[in-house]
């Protein structure tokens, strides 16, 4: 499980502030590291995260999720994502990362809020980051996330909030003159709200 892996590797490190960045996340600066663990050498942030830009070859629909996911005016509370990040290791020590199951980061992201420390998202520290999944391995992230949450929204609610995404993703290709990714496009939306829900009901 990858938060095995994660706490074997911290705990053979001896720097006080621990970074992690994914082997295909690409810095886009030479300040990148330093900015990314700037507020928490200030002592502003406990932990903090960088943003994400998708790659060049990125489908239409992947690029748009990584706008909205790493948009500091919209993104959502409690967001992180341990691609790029930094902490201190006496965070760390307190709350490791979970070893059961999918979404580590974002499950001990939870926790670290939850205790009070404070997690900051650093938008000037920048990697390049995405994945062009099949529709085949995207439904396996996306029920193994939601598997590893266990939040269950009802079957009418998921309908709508998949039926207003799909809106708002032909909205934004017709905006973007790209109508040629709009079945793709569905057909990803309906993929993951799918794997949300049964992974959900499965958890």
């Amino acid at each position: 499980m990858p938060g095995i892996v994660l706490n074997n590797a911290i705990k053979q490190s001896g720097s006080e502030i621990i970074v992690l960045l994914n082997a295909d996340a690409i810095p886009r600066s030479d300040t990148w590291l330093e900015t990314l663990i700037h507020p928490i050498i200030n002592e502003q942030a406990a932990a903090t995260f960088s943003r994400q830009v998708p790659r060049p070859d990125a489908r239409f629909i992947v690029a748009y999720d990584y706008t909205r996911a790493f948009n500091p005016e919209k993104m959502q509370a409690g967001f992180f994502s341990a691609v790029a990040c930094a902490f201190r290791r006496s965070l760390w020590q307190k709350h490791r990362f979970p070893e059961d199951g999918y979404a580590e980061d974002t499950r001990w992201a939870q926790t670290v809020l939850a205790d009070g420390a404070p997690v900051r998202f650093v938008n000037d520290s920048v990697v390049e980051h995405s994945h062009n999944y099949s529709l085949a391995s995207l439904y396996r992230k996306r029920f193994r996330q939601a598997q590893a949450f266990g939040r269950q929204t009802p079957f009418v609610s998921r309908i709508m909030l998949c039926l207003r995404e799909i809106v708002r993703d032909l909205m934004h290709a017709a905006a973007s003159r790209k109508i040629q990714t709009i079945p793709y496009n569905i057909a990803y939306r309906i993929t993951i709200h799918r794997a949300m829900h049964n992974g959900s009901k499965a958890a």
